[in-house]
């Protein structure tokens, strides 16, 4: 994937509904969460099986202390919403290329308990994903949407 794709994002959006999801279940902060898209290496794949409905996106990236997170995300406008996020797992860092398909979610919460209890490198081949890089995002200033 062109990682020039990412180019127009430049903010986050939070889901007030989940907005401490993340926290409660995997003790991973929304702040956190953005901190990936800024550190590198960060290695991006595009969810191709979904691509006529919203856009998906898997990342593997790392926070400020080395903690090693498997992000979902989608975009809105010119912004990014993180549906899902974890710690990796062994396999994800490792990066074997076991690829499986991915089911079809109804939802974003259904997507984000599949993501929370699955590893992703049964389902995507990270070595054919790219490093990318997110020249105009600036992490958000609210609390809410």
């Amino acid at each position: 994937m062109d990682d020039k794709i990412l180019d127009q994002y430049d903010g986050f959006q939070r889901d007030i509904g989940n907005i401490d999801k993340k926290l409660i279940k995997h003790n991973i902060s929304n702040a956190e969460c953005e901190e990936a898209f800024f550190n590198k290496p960060f290695i991006i794949k595009l969810d191709e099986n979904h691509l006529q409905e919203e856009a998906r996106y898997y990342i593997l990236g790392k926070i400020n202390e080395d903690r090693k997170l498997f992000l979902v995300f989608t975009t809105r406008n010119s912004l990014i919403r993180v549906i899902s996020a974890r710690d990796m797992n062994k396999k994800e860092r490792t990066v074997y290329d076991d690829e499986k398909k991915i089911p079809h979610f109804k939802n974003e919460s259904e997507e984000r308990e599949f993501w929370a209890a699955h590893d992703s490198t049964e389902y995507i081949d990270w070595n054919k994903a790219s490093v990318a890089i997110f020249p105009k995002l600036k992490p958000s200033k609210k609390l809410f949407p």
